[in-house]
C-alpha cells in the first residue's frame, strides 16, 4: 500500500513541464494563503495527499492507468500540434477528469452538500448550533472524480483547440487548473453563470506546459481564428489574461515557470477578484397564486418565509470573475443555442444532454470510461435528433 500512499490530484507528468530544474524534481510556487513565494519546492510533494482517494487503492490504480494514456496524448499533441490526429473523446475526458479530481472540487462538493443539509434543517434547529457544526461528504474526492468522468461525454460537441504560446511570457498553472467560464452567458443571460457542462457558450481551458494550453469552446456561440484546431498567441496581453484566470481559479497554490520574471509574478498576485466562498445559494418563495416564484435574500440558515407553503432552492458555483478572452476569439452575431425558458437554459443540445444523463445512470465511470458509449448512443431513441456538430462523430467515440 505504501507504493500508492501519496495520491496526486494534478498529475506529476503535467507539473514536470513547469519545473524549475533540468531534472524536473523542483518547482517554484506562490502559496496564496501565506502570500509567500517558495523556490525549489519538491515537485513530488505537490498537489497530493496521503490516500486522497481513500485507502481502497482500486480508484488510484485505475486513475494511474488513465493518466499513462493521457501523458502520451499530451506529448503527441504538443509535438504534432494536430487535434485531428486523436480520438474525439480524449481531450474532454482529460479536462473533465482533471476538473473533478482536485482538492478544491472535493471540498466544493462537501460545501454544497453542507449548505443544502443546513437549509433542510433550518427552522428545526437553533441557528447558532447549526452554524457551528460541519457536515462533510465521505469520500468526496472519489465521488467528484467519478462524476466528472461520467459527465465528460457532455463535452464531445465542443470545438477542440490546442493553443501555442509564442510570447516570452509563459503560462502558469495552479492546483485547480481547469478554467470553466462562459462569456456568452455573461453577455446574453447574466443571471445564468453558464458553467454547466451542457450550457451554450461554455469555455474550458487548461495549460499543459508553459507553451501550450488545451481549450474547448462552443462553436455555436463563438468564432475563433484557429487553423484546424491549432491557435497561436503572439500578444503578451493575451497570455497575461489567461494567467490571471489561473490565479482567480486556484485553491491555494500557483506554480511559476522559471522564465516568469519577478515583476510578472508580482503583477499576477495583485489580480483582484478571488472569492473565499465558491458557491451561491438562491432561494425563491412560490407565489400564493401558484404563478411563479419570487427570489429572496435568504441564506441556508434562514427560516422559511411565514405563510409560504413551497420554496425553490438552487445551489451552484460562484460566477467567474473573468471569462476566457484573447485576440481572435469573438462572440457570433447570430449564435445557435436552445432556450426553452427553464433554469437549465440556454443549452447546446437538449437531446444530447438527455442521452448522456441516461448513460450516466448505468456507467461505472472509472474502470473503462465510456467503453460502450458509442453502442449506447446508436441504440438510443433520441440518437437521430442530436445536433449536426455531433452527428459526424456518432460512431467514432
Amino acid at each position: 500500500m505504501a507504493d500508492n500512499k501519496r495520491q496526486h490530484f494534478v498529475p506529476k507528468h503535467v507539473l514536470r513541464h513547469f519545473s524549475a530544474d533540468a531534472s524536473a524534481k523542483r518547482i517554484n510556487l506562490f502559496h496564496i494563503p501565506s502570500k509567500k513565494m517558495i523556490r525549489g519546492a519538491s515537485l513530488r510533494e505537490q498537489c497530493c495527499q496521503d490516500y486522497f482517494y481513500g485507502d481502497n487503492l482500486e480508484v488510484e490504480k485505475n486513475l494511474s492507468l488513465i493518466e499513462g494514456a493521457q501523458a502520451s496524448l499530451l506529448r503527441q499533441l504538443t509535438q504534432s500540434k494536430r487535434i485531428s490526429a486523436i480520438k474525439r473523446h480524449e481531450i474532454p475526458l482529460f479536462l473533465a477528469m482533471q476538473y473533478g479530481r482536485t482538492l478544491r472540487s472535493a471540498e466544493d462538493q462537501s460545501d454544497r452538500f453542507e449548505a443544502m443539509a443546513k437549509l433542510y434543517l433550518s427552522g428545526s434547529l437553533d441557528e447558532d448550533a447549526l452554524r457551528s457544526v460541519r457536515i462533510r461528504v465521505k469520500n468526496s474526492p472519489t465521488i467528484a472524480t467519478v462524476n466528472a468522468i461520467k459527465a465528460s461525454p457532455l463535452l464531445y460537441d465542443l470545438k477542440q483547440i490546442i493553443i501555442e504560446n509564442k510570447t516570452s511570457t509563459p503560462f502558469v498553472i495552479s492546483d485547480h487548473p481547469v478554467i470553466v467560464t462562459n462569456w456568452f452567458c455573461r453577455r446574453r443571460f447574466p443571471s445564468n453563470h453558464g458553467t454547466g457542462l451542457a450550457t451554450a457558450g461554455l469555455q474550458i481551458l487548461m495549460p499543459i506546459s508553459p507553451n501550450f494550453s488545451l481549450m474547448l469552446l462552443d462553436s455555436g456561440t463563438y468564432r475563433v481564428a484557429d487553423r484546424s484546431g491549432y491557435l497561436i498567441l503572439t500578444k503578451r496581453k493575451d497570455v497575461l489574461r489567461l494567467n490571471a484566470l489561473q490565479w482567480l481559479n486556484a485553491d491555494k497554490v500557483i506554480y511559476i515557470p522559471q522564465d516568469l520574471d519577478e515583476t510578472q509574478v508580482k503583477s499576477l498576485t495583485m489580480t483582484t477578484g478571488r472569492k473565499d466562498r465558491r458557491f451561491e445559494i438562491t432561494r425563491a418563495d412560490k407565489l400564493a397564486d401558484g404563478s411563479g416564484f419570487v427570489v429572496t435574500n435568504k441564506d441556508e440558515y434562514s427560516t422559511p418565509t411565514k405563510g409560504v407553503k413551497s420554496e425553490l432552492a438552487v445551489i451552484g458555483g460562484t460566477k467567474p470573475e473573468k471569462d476566457i478572452r484573447f485576440s481572435g476569439l469573438e462572440l457570433k452575431s447570430r449564435p445557435q443555442f436552445h432556450n426553452d425558458g427553464s433554469v437549465l437554459s440556454p443549452l447546446r443540445d437538449p437531446y444530447w444532454l438527455q442521452i448522456v444523463e441516461d448513460f450516466i445512470r448505468n456507467d461505472t465511470g472509472i474502470q473503462r470510461p465510456h467503453s460502450n458509449f458509442a453502442v449506447f448512443v446508436a441504440s438510443h431513441p433520441l440518437g437521430p435528433y442530436i445536433g449536426k456538430r455531433l452527428r459526424p462523430y456518432r460512431n467514432s467515440f
